[in-house]
């Protein structure tokens, strides 16, 4: 499927009731550990789109499955971004330029693997361990190559957005949680475009986090 960027971005709109769907998605990503509830919703939307189902954003149900699919999927980030953190640490305590190039180099390795981990994490069910398999990992994320650099570089692009806003006082604090909900909706769209053509989709996750570990 050709990515089609302002489709992706429009997707989440087109819903009759979007406002109230993505509003009580950034309430929830206001409030640590509520927030798994938002994470899992896109996840559980994700899912949806990979299946090709119909009828845009998915309602407001199942809280608890939702928020077991977003606790999986945070024990999934915050793996990843173990790297990020510890070279940002690193970067303070050392100071200098080298500290901050290493921390945004690991950044970028992260952005690259993290979204199709969270696809393979999807695609099996929301099991966690497809999301370590790091050599299928990357060889998918080869063989789409093409299509798959051009979102990775929306993310990294979009990554650098909100962290700047989420900066601003006042402002970024009530902004962010609800741009960054929105535009995760519309991340799922992009990469639905550059994977949904693999045959391996038969097996994608519905909302129900069932007992895959």
């Amino acid at each position: 499927m050709e990515v089609d960027i302002v489709e992706a971005f429009q997707a989440p709109l087109q819903d009759q009731t979007w406002v109230n769907k993505i509003v009580i998605g950034g309430l929830l990503n206001i409030v640590p550990i509520v927030n798994f509830l938002a994470i899992g919703y896109g996840l559980s939307y994700f899912a949806g789109l990979l299946k090709a189902e119909k009828g845009g954003l998915p309602e407001w149900r199942d809280w608890g499955a939702l928020f077991v699919i977003g606790l999986k999927a945070f024990v999934v980030l915050l793996v990843y971004m173990i790297g990020v953190i510890v070279f940002g640490v690193l970067s303070r305590v050392i100071g200098g330029m080298l500290g901050g190039i290493l921390a945004f180099v690991i950044f970028l390795a992260v952005m690259f693997l993290l979204p199709v981990a969270l696809f393979r994490f999807v695609q099996e069910g929301y099991s966690i361990a497809p999301a370590f398999a790091f050599r299928e990992i990357y060889e998918l994320a080869r063989f789409k190559m093409d299509e798959y650099m051009l979102v990775y570089a929306i993310l990294v692009a979009i990554s650098l957005i909100i962290a700047a806003v989420t900066r601003i006082p006042l402002l970024g604090w009530i902004v962010g949680p609800f741009a960054f909900f929105y535009l995760s909706l519309c991340f799922y769209n992009l990469l639905t475009m550059v994977f949904s053509e693999e045959e391996v989709l038969e097996d994608t996750g519905g909302i129900d986090p069932g007992a895959n570990g």
